[in-house]
């Protein structure tokens, strides 16, 4: 089951805690994705296997 971890823009620390990673951890996913503004990211989410699922506004 995917856990939410980033919605509106906004990360919901409170499900880090699930999967066992921090904030920094959230920031370096998104900058190996060329994301720089988390305000641009919609939706994201970490699947089982800890592959990282990201909706942005451009996508």
């Amino acid at each position: 089951m995917m856990v939410d971890i980033i919605l509106d823009g906004n990360i919901i620390s409170s499900h880090l805690s699930l999967i066992q990673k921090d904030e920094k951890w959230v920031m370096s996913q998104l900058k190996a994705r060329n994301i720089n503004n988390i305000k641009d990211v919609i939706f994201g989410g970490v699947q089982p296997d800890e592959q990282f699922y990201i909706v942005t506004k451009y996508s």
